[in-house]
């Protein structure tokens, strides 16, 4: 071997996918704004407008949990839809949907979810946590097997998905792009937070706003939405079982 050969560095790694949730090109703010927009207002509003229509009565049963199925699709469509325009590709990897390492991500998913538990333990030593889901009120979930077991498969199952995509893998991962952690993770928690507020309280907001910085702590962590979405899962399923028990 010659000594030029020697002294020649070793050829770089192949380009891959970044560890974390941000990337070397990330939506700008105004692309976040108008999927805000869109995901929580416009998409729904449409989608919703529709149901109601072809259902005759808006404050139907059926209604209430299509609109609320809407409302998780306009989370979900929207994200996809502003990668296409701006050519990130591949969106799906883009937004967090990776595999990640079982062990680990569960670890960091409990230990951030024994963090939330202890913090609302604290928070409700000195303010009033509880509250009446108003969705389960609207559909009369408590008398209908039927509804119970849909608007079930809709927050335990759909919404955790949905939700995750676009406050942590779209608001979070795009926000990370352009700041450190900590401002992109209390924005995109706030912003979490803030939807829940139509019938709850000011105190569930700041709870749940808790709750999203820890998600995005756990997709920084990790590098993958699987833990979140599983953490999201697992405190909507105690929820929704306390709530209808």
């Amino acid at each position: 071997m010659s000594t030029l050969e020697q002294a020649a560095p070793p050829p770089p790694p192949p380009p891959g996918f970044p560890t974390g949730p941000s990337g070397p090109k990330t939506v700008g703010v105004g692309w976040m704004v108008l999927g805000i927009v869109m995901a929580i207002l416009v998409v729904p509003a449409i989608l919703g407008g529709i149901a109601f229509v072809v259902a005759g009565d808006p404050d139907s049963d059926v209604a209430a949990i299509v609109a609320q199925a809407f409302f998780a699709a306009g989370l979900v469509v929207t994200p996809f839809v502003v990668f296409r325009i701006e050519g990130i590709r591949p969106a799906v990897k883009r937004l967090g949907l990776r595999t990640f390492k079982p062990l680990s991500g569960i670890g960091w998913m409990l230990a951030a979810y024994g963090i939330f538990i202890a913090a609302a333990g604290i928070f409700s030593v000195f303010f009033s946590t509880e509250q009446e889901q108003q969705v389960l009120q609207d559909i009369g979930a408590e008398k209908d097997t039927v509804m119970l077991v849909a608007l079930g498969i809709l927050v335990v199952g759909i919404a955790p998905v949905a939700e995750e995509i676009f406050f942590r893998g779209f608001l979070f991962g795009g926000l990370r792009g352009k700041l450190s952690f900590w401002p992109a993770a209390l924005i995109s928690g706030i912003f979490f937070g803030a939807i829940h507020i139509l019938g709850g309280s000011w105190q569930a907001v700041v709870l749940l706003s808790l709750f999203g910085v820890l998600l995005a702590f756990l997709y920084e962590r990790t590098g993958s939405l699987g833990p979140p979405i599983l953490m999201h899962v697992l405190q909507n399923a105690i929820a929704f079982y306390v709530t209808i028990g």
